[in-house]
């Protein structure tokens, strides 16, 4: 903010080219406007409602698909959303459309949150079988910490198939303090990229923990 001397001006107020002049506690004083955004071309709208969609579109399918896991990591939620309102409220940003023309987008597996909450995250680790494609799960035993890292909390893992059409499974992997390892073999229709996250319910409640991503090993 720039301030005028009154030897050189006259009082001045209102708009010339782009700045602004007015007074203040008898002072004259100037700003420089903001430039005004141009509003977008009718081809950049269409283009811009065309990502939105194919932003949603996937994000969607994506979250169908991960219902079951949903349905158990967010069990607090705001009054009349489903799991999969709450998913898709989450998740919208981890898909980016990197071709519109061809439709192609990037989906950042790492972000995507299946759960939420404010217990404790176990500790989880998962490998995978060469040659049956089984996936090998050890919990690390945890103390009972009170409330928000409870013994006997439940320790899930979902398990996402990002292939042509996306598929996902629930799978308990025991308690928290009793520290279990759990193998699983999927399906053949599980024939896309796996990824993996793990989480924590309450024993008694709605209580969760935030669900993390576990890499393959």
């Amino acid at each position: 903010m720039g301030k005028v001397k009154m030897a050189s001006f006259e009082e001045m107020e209102g708009h010339v080219g782009n700045m602004t002049y007015f007074i203040r506690g008898g002072v004259q004083m100037n700003r420089k406007a903001n430039s005004l955004m141009t509003p977008p071309t009718e081809e950049e709208a269409i283009k811009n409602q065309k990502m939105v969609q194919l932003t949603f579109k996937t994000t969607g399918m994506i979250g169908r698909a991960m219902v079951p896991v949903a349905s158990c990591g967010f069990k607090d939620r705001p009054k009349g959303w489903t799991p999969f309102n709450k998913f898709m409220d989450l998740n919208y940003s981890v898909v980016t459309v990197t071709d519109l023309e061809t439709e192609t987008v990037s989906v950042d597996f790492e972000s995507i949150c299946c759960a939420e909450g404010i217990l404790v995250p176990p500790i989880v680790s998962v490998t995978q079988e060469e040659g049956s494609g089984a996936l090998n799960f050890t919990v690390t035993a945890q103390k009972d910490e009170g409330m928000y890292c409870g013994a006997k909390d439940k320790v899930y893992a979902g398990i996402l198939s990002a292939g042509k059409i996306y598929r996902s499974k629930l799978v308990e992997l025991g308690t928290r303090g009793a520290g279990e390892s759990v193998s699983v073999t999927l399906p053949d229709f599980f024939d896309g990229e796996l990824h993996v996250y793990a989480f924590a319910r309450a024993a008694k409640g709605k209580m969760a923990s935030t669900s993390m991503y576990l890499p393959l090993e």
